[in-house]
């Protein structure tokens, strides 16, 4: 995910992607922290919230978070849920 995108996407359910995995499981986008590495480099991670018992929350990579796609049907393109 975009940084651009996190203020959209905010207390909404998006894609749980990690690489290497098969298929993105849903969860909800709860907060994006801005990190510095020992370097000087800053970067990103998201904290997402797992939408099955709402007392689980992963921090991970922004980059493995995908907003979700969905098809209007009345315009018949894909718009986002957002």
């Amino acid at each position: 995910m975009e940084l651009a995108e996190v203020k959209r996407a905010m207390n909404r359910k998006v894609l749980y992607w990690p690489a290497g995995s098969e298929s993105g499981t849903p969860y909800i986008l709860t907060g994006c922290i801005l990190r510095r590495r020992k370097d000087g480099s800053f970067f990103y991670q998201a904290e997402i919230l797992d939408i099955a018992s709402r007392n689980s929350v992963i921090i991970c990579s922004l980059d493995d978070v995908q907003k979700i796609p969905i098809t209007d049907e009345r315009r018949d393109k894909e718009c986002w849920n957002f």
